[in-house]
């Protein structure tokens, strides 16, 4: 099953006491698309399943038994066919610029827009990206007005000459979800937000440790060579002492970070001052070189 199947799975598993909800998330059902085939509604959803469902909220609100046909330009959705006029009246009255429902109670909203993206929204695994889509056939600016409304700001795009609602940041659909009081789905949004934000800065610091290594790699490297050169041309001696004692311990201990090198040191430095050491090493290698050659 796909992730919007669980969200459709998840909306169909609550269970809505009040008979006005109910009656809301059909509107939202119909709203987004339903359609006149002839003396008949028809309502275009993705499975046997979702299409039963459908037909039990319209068994009770508009007492019609409803057929689920396979559409005659085939495809895998099915089409939910009934006969009644009391929603062929709704669908005149929106159409022509009526409300897209009666909010009776509180809850009225929340069930509307779980019907509209039960009929026609996706939404992407939060495990590889944030976007939800809404595709009601009907009334498109109609429902981005009430979504806003609702404090949903959904922006419009186009597929194949096919207008659709959409959103791609994770708190505009962690804000649809919770609106329309999916929780499970809210929360499953939230919980991969933290674990991404947590891998990424994991990622960060891994990177940023990698680099550090790198440098302090090369930065060695470099330093045993130069004092490598020293030693062929019989320089070492002519270091301070201990600058000598110095460049011999890494000479001694190559594969040691600064932080060993530092502690093995006899006495003991610290991890800077060694480093200055070396640093004043690289320093005066350049001018005794040069030197040596010159004489």
């Amino acid at each position: 099953m796909s992730f919007s199947s669980d969200v459709k799975a998840e909306i169909m598993s609550i269970t809505m006491k009040n008979i006005c909800c109910r009656k809301a998330m059909l509107m939202g059902i119909v709203s987004s698309k339903g359609w006149h085939d002839g003396g008949n509604v028809v309502i275009t959803l993705e499975n046997d399943v979702q299409s039963e469902y459908c037909a039990k909220l319209i068994q009770e609100h508009y007492g019609r038994c409803a057929a689920i046909r396979r559409p005659a330009r085939g495809g895998r959705c099915r089409e939910v066919l009934f006969d009644s006029k009391s929603c062929s009246s709704y669908i005149e009255r929106i159409l022509s610029g009526g409300e897209l429902f009666d909010e009776r109670c509180p809850g009225c909203s929340s069930a509307f827009v779980r019907g509209v993206f039960f009929a026609s929204g996706r939404v992407s695994n939060p495990e590889k990206q944030y976007m939800i889509e809404l595709s009601p056939s009907l009334l498109l600016y109609r429902h981005k007005e009430l979504l806003l409304d609702f404090g949903i700001e959904l922006k419009t795009s186009s597929r194949n000459r096919v207008e659709y609602l959409y959103a791609k940041k994770s708190a505009v659909i962690e804000d649809f979800f919770a609106y329309a009081g999916l929780n499970n789905t809210m929360f499953a949004f939230m919980n991969e937000k933290i674990k991404g934000e947590i891998r990424n800065n994991a990622n960060r610091v891994s990177n940023c440790e990698m680099n550090n290594i790198d440098k302090a790699v090369t930065a060695s490297h470099r330093q045993i060579s130069v004092i490598e050169e020293l030693d062929r041309a019989g320089l070492l001696s002519s270091l301070p002492e201990e600058l000598e004692k110095t460049a011999r311990l890494r000479l001694l201990h190559r594969d040691l970070s600064l932080s060993q090198l530092s502690a093995i040191s006899v006495p003991p430095i610290s991890k800077s001052g060694l480093s200055h050491r070396l640093a004043k090493i690289m320093e005066l290698a350049s001018q005794l070189i040069t030197f040596d050659k010159k004489s």
